[in-house]
C-alpha cells in the first residue's frame, strides 16, 4: 500500500541530524591573579566532626585550636593524582554558560553542547581539572568575611601571567568554533575563575581570575590549526 504524501512529509520531519562534535584547543593567559578555593579533606573532616557532636556541643571561639596556615593552604590546593595543580573544568564550563548573558545567547543551548576535556582528576573528590602550563602556586593569606564573621584564610595563588590550554568539545550543529571563542572571551573579561572573580555568586568580586585568549599559541580545531580564528579574538 502506497504511503500518502502527508505521511511521507511527517516521516521526513522525524529525521534527526546526528551531533557534529568538534574539539577546540585554545590557550589562555591570566590578566590578574588566580586564587584557588577547595573544600578539602581538612575542612570536610572538621564539618563531619561538628555534625557528629551536634548543635548542643557547639564550642566557643575561645576554645578553637590555633590555625595552621600551611595545612590550610595545602587543603585549598587542587591537584591531580600526580600532584600537578589545576583548575576544575566546571569553572570554565559554568563560566562560559554565564557569559551567554553578555552576548545574548541562549544559556539552555550552551548547557547542551559545551564540555571540556580534563588533564587529570583530584583524588580527594574526583573533580576533573585542567593543568596550568605556566605559573607556580604560592601561599596567599587574605581576610574573608562570611556574614558578620571575619577570618584569615590561606589559599594558593598564581600571579598574573598564568597560562593553560583548554580543550573544549562542542556540537557544531548548535555552535561554531567562532561562537565558542566569543563566549570564552566574554568569560575571561566579565566572569573570571576562582575566588574574587568579577561575577562572583556572593559579591561583586575583586577582579581576580580574569584572562584573555593567548594569540601567541596555536588555535586548533580537531587537530587542524585555524589561523582565521585569531582574527576574531
Amino acid at each position: 500500500m502506497a504511503k500518502s504524501k502527508k505521511a511521507e512529509e511527517r516521516q521526513e520531519q522525524l529525521v534527526l541530524e546526528p551531533p557534529k562534535i568538534r574539539t577546540l584547543s585554545i590557550g589562555i593567559k591570566g590578566t590578574n591573579q588566580y586564587v584557588g578555593n577547595k573544600f578539602g579533606p581538612k575542612a570536610l573532616g572538621a564539618l563531619k566532626k561538628k555534625m557528629k557532636e551536634g548543635q548542643g556541643q557547639k564550642k566557643s571561639n575561645k576554645n578553637l585550636p590555633a590555625k595552621d596556615f600551611k595545612k590550610e593552604y595545602e587543603d585549598h590546593l587542587r591537584t591531580d593524582e600526580n600532584g600537578i595543580p589545576g583548575i576544575p573544568i566546571t569553572a570554565f564550563r559554568n563560566g562560559m554558560i554565564d557569559a551567554c548573558r553578555s552576548v545574548a545567547f541562549k544559556m539552555t543551548v550552551a548547557r547542551q553542547c559545551i564540555f571540556l576535556e580534563s588533564d587529570g582528576y583530584d583524588p580527594d573528590d574526583g573533580m576533573p581539572i585542567v593543568h596550568f602550563s605556566k605559573g607556580k602556586p604560592e601561599p596567599f593569606i587574605s581576610f574573608v568575611k562570611i556574614g558578620q564573621t571575619v577570618s584569615l584564610v590561606a589559599r594558593p595563588r598564581w600571579r598574573p601571567g598564568w597560562e593553560m590550554r583548554l580543550r573544549i568539545r562542542f556540537d557544531e550543529n548548535l555552535l561554531k568554533a567562532k561562537d565558542i571563542m566569543t563566549l570564552l572571551q566574554a568569560m575571561g573579561k566579565n566572569i573570571g575563575v576562582g575566588a574574587g572573580r568579577p561575577f562572583s555568586k556572593t559579591s561583586a568580586g575583586l577582579g581576580w581570575g580574569t584572562f584573555v585568549i593567548d594569540l601567541e599559541k596555536p588555535i586548533i580545531v580537531d587537530s587542524k590549526p585555524r589561523e582565521d580564528l585569531k582574527e576574531l579574538a
